[in-house]
């Protein structure tokens, strides 16, 4: 009494089933405003990119994008768009993946994301003891955290940082 026959095997019923966590997915409608237009129209080639690992989707023609296969809880969103088509992303907007609360094993769905005209900086790097000198301050890098574009001050320490 009490043994169970080989090959029989017993099922616990209420018993909660270990779910699987998978890769995180993110979702969006990209849209972007056109000169001479009062609605926002899709953002067709846009793309998304995760910046630590690469991992890039592209919208679809009404805006459309999916981001699957997350696996970082951390990190950069990028969205990206060339809007007059010239080779030079001239819109775009970041997220971090933390503010979303997505990443692996969410779910999360944007909704209408806005890209609008990138922002352009512009200014005089001076150090205080050399601030009334005419030159000095060349070859500085200025940046944005978090940013990839990066500006080059001329010799009197001018630049202009773009996108």
């Amino acid at each position: 009494a009490g043994h169970m026959p080989e090959g029989v095997v017993l099922q616990a019923r209420g018993l909660p089933q270990r779910q699987q966590v998978k890769p995180g997915t993110i979702r969006a409608s990209v849209v972007t405003a056109v000169p001479g237009r009062a609605d926002l129209v899709a953002a067709k080639r846009a793309t998304v990119t995760l910046v630590s690992t690469g991992q890039t989707a592209t919208a679809d023609d009404e805006g459309a994008v999916v981001l699957s296969g997350l696996t970082a809880t951390s990190g950069r969103l990028l969205f990206q768009f060339d809007a007059d088509t010239d080779g030079t992303v001239d819109r775009a907007r970041a997220f971090t993946l933390e503010a979303l609360q997505a990443g692996f094993g969410k779910d999360v769905n944007l909704g209408t994301v806005v890209l609008g005209r990138n922002a352009t900086i512009s200014g005089r790097v001076l150090l205080g003891d050399r601030a009334l000198l005419p030159s000095g301050h060349g070859g500085v890098d200025v940046f944005l955290p978090q940013l990839p574009q990066v500006a080059r001050t001329g010799d009197d320490g001018s630049f202009v940082l773009s996108g």
